[in-house]
């Protein structure tokens, strides 16, 4: 065998089964996240928007556990290669528990989630709602007030009654998309659902604060629908108007 035959042989990739496996994964995830981009970029993104967050965590999961398996496999050993396995193993889980956790609370709070699909009274068009955490101080703060002056005894600092969302809603398109780049004007404000005040120690029962009702009507032959609320309590109100 001469030196350039060596040469091939040294840097020749050994794929295994396992190795193509792990190797399509990583390309099928890679080739979802630039078509997911390009879609959102055209005006179509996801009605559930945390994927484009778990989508490229997975691929460096997968990349992580693929170093890993590449590890064990060089191990000749084989109880050294069962202790690294096992090892590398539990870290792998309670690193993907921990970044899933770290997903779910980000998502919850920077990510706009579904919150409804409505249908238009002929069935021909459809609108999604989406709702995110609404962090504004004011709003905020006045729920905290009319918390308190229903329950004067309640805890002073914020309380998960004093949140509220933010609603908004886009034309529905095809499959699991919404079109972004849809006329859409204004937002919907509503307190946290089933705002209640805590009960008291003697046992008497909550006080339910007011909270109004999110509400729509077709217009303009169904190419408009108005979003309103109905009976807006405190820190409620706004309009979202969607243009088809």
């Amino acid at each position: 065998m001469n030196a350039e035959q060596t040469e091939k042989r040294r840097f020749a990739l050994n794929f295994n089964t396992a190795d193509k496996v792990l190797l399509g994964i990583l390309l099928l995830l890679a080739v979802a996240i630039i078509a997911l981009g390009i879609l959102q970029r055209a005006g179509l993104s996801l009605v559930n928007g945390t994927l484009m967050l778990q989508l490229p965590v997975m691929a460096v999961i997968v990349l992580i556990s693929w170093g890993g398996y590449a590890l064990v496999r060089r191990i000749k050993h084989r109880t050294a290669r069962i202790v690294v396995a096992s090892v590398l193993v539990l870290v792998l889980v309670l690193g993907l528990a921990l970044v899933s956790s770290y997903i779910s609370f980000m998502a919850a709070i920077t990510v706009p989630q579904r919150y409804a699909t409505l249908r238009s009274p002929s069935g021909a068009k459809q609108a999604v709602v989406l709702r995110a955490l609404d962090g504004d101080e004011t709003r905020l703060d006045e729920r905290r007030a009319a918390r308190l002056a229903a329950d004067p005894d309640g805890d002073t600092e914020i309380t998960l009654q004093d949140w509220g969302y933010v609603y908004k809603a886009w034309p529905k398109a095809w499959g699991p998309f919404y079109r972004s780049n849809a006329e859409v004007e204004g937002e919907i404000y509503l307190a946290y659902d089933g705002a209640v005040a805590p009960a008291a120690e003697d046992g008497a029962e909550p006080v339910q604060l007011p909270h109004g009702t999110l509400m729509v009507e077709w217009l303009d032959d169904e190419a408009t629908a108005h979003f309103y609320v109905k009976d807006p309590g405190t820190a409620e109100g706004g309009e979202c108007t969607v243009k088809f």
